[in-house]
Formats: C-alpha cells, structure tokens, sequence
C-alpha cells in the first residue's frame, strides 16, 4: 500500500474517531441532565409579591415625586406624588406609611394655584401630625384664604397655647 493511500486511510480513520467519540461525550452529558420542577406560587404568596411591588412603587414614586417638589418642578411633581397617593390609598386607605405625600401634594397643588386640592391633602396630613406649627399656619392661611371660617377658626383655637 502506497504512503498517500495509507495516510488518507489513516485520516478518515482519525475523522471517524473523532465523530464516535464527539457523539458519546455529548450523549454523557445529556444524560446527566438535571430537570427542574417549578412550583407555583400559592395565592398567598401572590398577593405578598404583589403587595411588595405597590410598596416599592409607592416608595420610588414618593421619592421622585418629592425630588421634583424640591427642585420646584411642580408638574413632575404633580405627576410622582399622586401616584404615590394612588399606591397608599391602595395599600391602606385608613393609615398611610408616607403621610408627606400629602403635605409634599398640598405644597404642589398651593404652588399651582389649587388651593381647594391643597387644604384636602393638608388636612389628610394634618391627621398624621397635628403639632407641627407650619402644617397650623398653612391651615389656617387656606382656611382663610377659601372662606372655611368654622374650620378657620376651630384651627386658631387648636394652633394658639391655653392661657
């Protein structure tokens, strides 16, 4: 047998191999394949998610929403805080965990000019911190200023020291 006939032989010989032993490396590692079983999330576990994602939401969005008031940019602002407000009336309407969402909303509807959205998210804050002097003093000046003279009033009693 010639050199050339041998060496050619000896190459296909060499491809083969290498195809046989290619095919039984890969079927290995098929075999050793792990299979994964996903469980589904009970209801309760849905609704912990879900809660979870309306707090981060109301968190990112209380955030922005009191940069832009910061900043003086109201309509941004505007936008942020209610949704905000939206996400915490969600969550529980009866007790917010971000009660200056309202008073950062009553400074950004007062700055544009609505003063009546201004004094109901100032007296939803007011609910949360009735101590704060600024909080009596911007009452009283929408109280004031919208023609409420029992609210007005009732507030300067609330807001003066007893003698």
């Amino acid at each position: 047998m010639s050199f050339l006939k041998r060496s050619i032989e000896l190459k296909h010989s060499s491809g083969l191999l290498l195809l046989i032993s290619s095919i039984i490396i890969f079927s290995a590692c098929q075999g050793s394949k792990q299979t994964t079983v996903k469980t589904i999330p009970s209801e309760a576990e849905l609704e912990k998610q879900k809660i979870e994602e309306l707090r981060f939401e109301r968190k990112k969005n209380w955030s922005f929403g009191g940069g832009a008031y910061l900043q003086k940019n109201y309509d941004d602002a505007l936008k942020y805080l209610l949704k905000a407000k939206e996400i915490d009336m969600l969550l529980d309407p009866e007790k917010s965990e971000y009660p200056l969402i309202y008073k950062y909303l009553s400074g950004t509807y007062q700055q544009i000019g609505d003063f009546d959205k201004a004094l109901g998210n100032l007296e939803i804050f007011f609910m949360y911190d009735k101590e704060d002097p600024s909080t009596n003093e911007s009452l009283i000046w929408h109280y004031q200023r919208t023609s409420k003279l029992d609210k007005f009033e009732k507030q300067i009693l609330h807001y003066l020291p007893p003698i």
